[in-house]
């Protein structure tokens, strides 16, 4: 997750994508999810311009109580135009997932 990367950021989210991970078993994935997500919320609380973390992964569609259980839900907000673009763009099914700045540093901020 690369949130060190002034990139990350647009408007007010912070934007997170999980690549595919094949070969570590769906429990440690989880547990380095939220590893991962407790230091992002770090970064979330020093920064108050983020208010909403706004994700596209593969899991979402893969494994929707995954997603889920990590607190994210899927991101109605976006177009669907943009959603077309992404899939068609990167040939691969993805859905956007978010989760409020509040919710996501109950969750995780440790």
């Amino acid at each position: 997750i690369g949130y060190n990367d002034p990139n990350s950021y647009y408007s007010d989210a912070l934007n997170i994508h999980i690549l595919p991970n094949r070969t570590t078993s769906l429990k440690d994935k989880l547990k380095l999810f939220q590893e991962g997500f407790r230091s992002i919320a770090k970064i979330v609380d020093s920064n108050e311009k983020i208010k909403k973390i706004v994700g596209d992964s593969w899991i979402a569609l893969e494994h929707p109580g995954v997603v889920k259980k990590l607190g994210f839900s899927a991101e109605k907000s976006f177009k669907d135009e943009f959603k077309r673009i992404f899939i068609d763009k990167n040939k691969k099914k993805s859905e956007i997932v978010s989760m409020g700045r509040e919710e996501f540093l109950e969750k995780y901020l440790i």
